[in-house]
């Protein structure tokens, strides 16, 4: 989605205003999902260009609050005036954002929703979000691992698992995705020890 912002040479007006509470601390206990990111701004008056992660999903030209993150900040609440498709994503406007300045200042922001905003799954897929926790293990019950955190890449969607020697990003398709149960927190996994470890950060000499 994108959102639009009308410019302006008063630089007093260049912060993008927020929804007054927080969105980490109002809904502290909920998931935050990465749904889209900002790309740019569109036009003089401050919309947002905006890719759309599942372009299938409708979900961003429906809800009423995004929460931007950018870099290790926590997500804030900002209400969506309007949202429409534009190109390949999606043009989207925020409240309190009416300068193209203010729209540059949003590049690269990470796009999310809570948990809760997300509409039920299909019987057979799951978010990945809620994967964080589940047991990894193999057919025959030898686990290897938990779900640590996941990862959207342009190709595929992976868990980070951490088992005793260290990470892998699993990819979310065959052969390595056996099965999912996540309401019991346990996923079946294949060929996972063929998959590269993550390297270890060096510890600095002192």
């Amino acid at each position: 989605m994108t959102g639009s912002m009308t410019g302006s040479d008063d630089k007093s007006q260049a912060k993008v205003e927020a929804v007054p509470e927080k969105a980490a601390q109002s809904e502290a206990e909920d998931a935050w999902v990465p749904v889209g990111e900002i790309m740019g701004a569109h036009g003089v008056h401050g919309d947002l260009r905006v890719k759309n992660y599942n372009p299938e999903s409708p979900l961003l030209l429906e809800v009423e609050q995004v929460y931007l993150r950018q870099g290790e900040g926590a997500p804030i609440a900002y209400r969506v005036r309007d949202a429409r498709e534009y190109g390949p994503g999606l043009l989207l406007q925020l409240a309190g954002c009416k300068h193209r300045d203010q729209a540059q200042a949003l590049y690269g922001a990470q796009i999310c929703v809570a948990r809760s905003q997300l509409p039920p799954p299909e019987d057979d897929e799951f978010y990945v979000v809620d994967a964080i926790g589940a047991q990894v293990e193999l057919a025959d019950g030898q686990v290897v691992g938990v779900v640590e955190g996941f990862r959207d890449y342009p190709t595929v969607d992976v868990l980070v698992v951490r088992g005793d020697d260290g990470v892998r990003e699993l990819p979310l398709l065959e052969p390595y995705l056996v099965s999912a149960d996540i309401p019991a927190g346990r996923i079946v996994v294949d060929h996972f020890f063929e998959l590269e470890l993550e390297a270890r950060p060096r510890r600095r000499r002192r």
